[in-house]
């Protein structure tokens, strides 16, 4: 569970970082594969920003923890 009061089952973005599940997996098999961001880790490459933050704001990659440019940004 991520907090947010939805069971899993239930919810669009289960670890809350802005991607639909869907979008995260893409296959919709519930298993991270290769290419995909974890579902239910909010920053899958553990650089201190979330997936959807790194997709949506920085346009940087959310599986390569060296992408990060958040900090030109700040």
């Amino acid at each position: 569970p991520d907090g947010d009061g939805l069971g899993n089952y239930a919810d669009t973005d289960s670890d809350n970082d802005g991607l639909l599940d869907q979008d995260e997996d893409l296959n919709q098999n519930a298993v991270r594969n290769v290419g995909e961001t974890d579902l239910y880790d909010a920053d899958t490459d553990d650089d201190g920003l979330t997936d959807g933050e790194e997709v949506h704001t920085f346009l940087t990659d959310p599986l390569n923890p060296e992408a990060t440019t958040w900090a030109t940004f700040v």
